[in-house]
């Protein structure tokens, strides 16, 4: 087989795998083992506990984002920088120590049985915190505070003296709380093909699709358990480091290839004809082949290119974990990269907890997005003329 195909089966694989940063599954499981260490549950598999989250109809939920990046640029400009120097200032705002930067974006948050949510979004940097702005979706309607950030902004200008400069523009915000945007402008301002792709979320069969995300966790825990990524030590947890990375793409790959039709089933089930004019049933046909031709040579020629590309990192570790603490289940996603004297480390917990009732109502001063654009252009148009 061609090393360009076999490396697009890799990136199939990996793709696959990476997958869990992004899924939450659905379906139920009542058999629990207590960690007494811990005081987590363990309910059968970490697929099981992820798929817990899917059957709440009502919970709230936290989030957070916490990164710090490690640099040695960013040390030698911090300690370059004379004391009362502005850009000194700077690094102390921003939490700038060493050759260290680090923060936390945090959201927290309330959704109900009808898909409707809220949340407030936060963010801690250095000397920098507060509320950045809150989001409401509900009757198909998104709405986006201005107030919040607003008072975000203004904190900010205080804390750089900046209040005289940003005055003006600041006043000309309508004096409303929310912006309003329909789940198209919503989706437009994000994606170049926003109301194709919430025409496609509509259409999904939501049975369906929690069928193929059961399906899909499951496979990533068994490539987990081949590749020795696969703990139930503090809940359940899969490791991805240098040691195995190695073994998660192969196992990954024979994994996939054995399972290719079923889980090609499963997606088209999911999203029907969208998933042939992506990938065809010759195409599948194509990767199985591809895999029949792969020998021990082929093996060992993916295994010393992987050690070549992972020559230069020193560190490298990526975690899921999830577990249940009660009622609520938690999720966690761990990653820390190092080359030489840089270091990135991010760590994105998450905690779901079924509450009793959960009501979400639009709020009352909004201001649509079609008032929003004539009001600014009103404004573009005053300020060249």
């Amino acid at each position: 087989m061609k090393l360009k195909n076999f490396k697009k089966l890799i990136a199939l694989v990996l793709t696959f795998t990476l997958m869990l940063a992004a899924l939450v599954g659905c379906g139920d499981n009542n058999t629990k083992n207590d960690d007494k260490k811990t005081g987590k549950e363990n309910s059968g598999s970490f697929a099981e506990v992820m798929l817990k989250i899917c059957d709440l109809e009502k919970y709230s939920f936290n989030m957070d984002f916490d990164f710090a990046i490690s640099a040695k640029e960013l040390e030698d400009a911090v300690t370059t920088t004379s004391s009362g120097d502005r850009l000194a200032d700077v690094f102390q705002m921003f939490g700038i120590t060493g050759d260290t930067i680090k923060g936390t974006l945090s959201f927290e948050g309330k959704a109900n049985e009808n898909d409707d949510f809220s949340a407030i979004i936060s963010v801690k940097l250095g000397n920098i915190s507060g509320e950045v702005t809150e989001v409401i979706y509900t009757g198909d309607k998104l709405y986006i505070s201005i107030s919040k950030t607003v008072e975000f902004v203004k904190s900010l200008a205080k804390k750089f003296g900046a209040e005289a400069l940003l005055e003006e523009s600041l006043a000309a915000i309508p004096d409303k709380d929310y912006v309003e945007l329909s789940v198209e402008d919503a989706a437009n301002a994000v994606l170049v093909t926003g109301n194709e792709y919430v025409e496609a979320l509509e259409n999904i069969d939501k049975e369906e699709l929690k069928a193929t995300i059961k399906f899909v966790l499951e496979e990533v825990e068994k490539i987990a358990k081949k590749a020795d990524g696969y703990s139930e030590d503090n809940g359940y947890t899969l490791t991805i480091n240098k040691d195995n990375v190695y073994d998660w793409v192969k196992n990954g790959i024979d994994v996939v290839v054995s399972d290719i039709d079923k889980l090609y089933e499963k997606l088209e089930a999911t999203v029907g004809e969208e998933l042939s004019s992506e990938i065809s049933k010759e195409d599948i046909e194509k990767i199985k082949e591809q895999y029949s031709e792969i020998d021990d040579e082929k093996w060992n020629e993916l295994k010393e290119s992987l050690e070549d590309e992972l020559k230069d990192i020193s560190q490298l570790e990526l975690k899921f974990n999830a577990s249940q603490e009660g009622d609520s289940v938690q999720l966690s996603i761990g990653t820390i990269i190092g080359m030489d004297s840089d270091k990135v480390d991010i760590a994105i917990k998450c905690k779901f907890t079924p509450e009793d009732s959960v009501e979400i109502t639009a709020p009352d001063s909004v201001i649509t997005e079609e008032e929003l654009n004539e009001l600014m252009s009103k404004r573009i148009n005053q300020d060249y003329t």
